[in-house]
């Protein structure tokens, strides 16, 4: 039997991840280098987004992810703490590699949870989904 690596289903689960990651680390990311750099620094984002989706290939190929079969919640969480992780690690070393000088370490930690937030709105849309009625019904 091969490893889940060498399978379609893998690379096809891969993109979706590295997209959705993408989608949720980039906006966090371009505020935080803007408001360094006074402008925003293509090569730094590159590296910020370049590291998140590695951490993210690494999640993929530890197969470290909530199952499927996991509460909404719990793969709500699962996607809102990887994606803060991203954009964390993301920003650190565009700040480490010296690519933008002296990011304000508050910033970072915000634009963190800026990524968080944006993964748990994008989870609403997710099948399985409390509807928000739901949500406001269960207080």
């Amino acid at each position: 039997m091969r490893p889940a690596i060498f399978t379609g289903t893998w690379w096809r689960d891969l993109a979706s991840r590295l997209v959705r990651q993408g989608q949720q680390v980039l906006i966090p990311v371009l505020a935080v280098i803007a408001q360094g750099q006074g402008g925003v620094d293509v090569a730094a984002v590159a590296v910020a987004l370049g590291v998140g989706a590695l951490l993210t290939a690494v999640r993929a190929a530890g197969e470290i992810r909530a199952s499927a079969d996991s509460p909404w919640w719990v793969r709500t969480l699962d996607r809102a703490t990887a994606a803060a992780a991203g954009t964390i690690g993301g920003l650190v070393t565009v700040d480490w590699v010296h690519l933008v000088g002296g990011l304000d370490p508050a910033a970072v930690a915000y634009a963190g949870l800026a990524s968080a937030g944006i993964a748990v709105l994008t989870a609403l849309g997710d099948p399985g989904a409390p509807a928000l009625s739901d949500v406001r019904a269960a207080r």
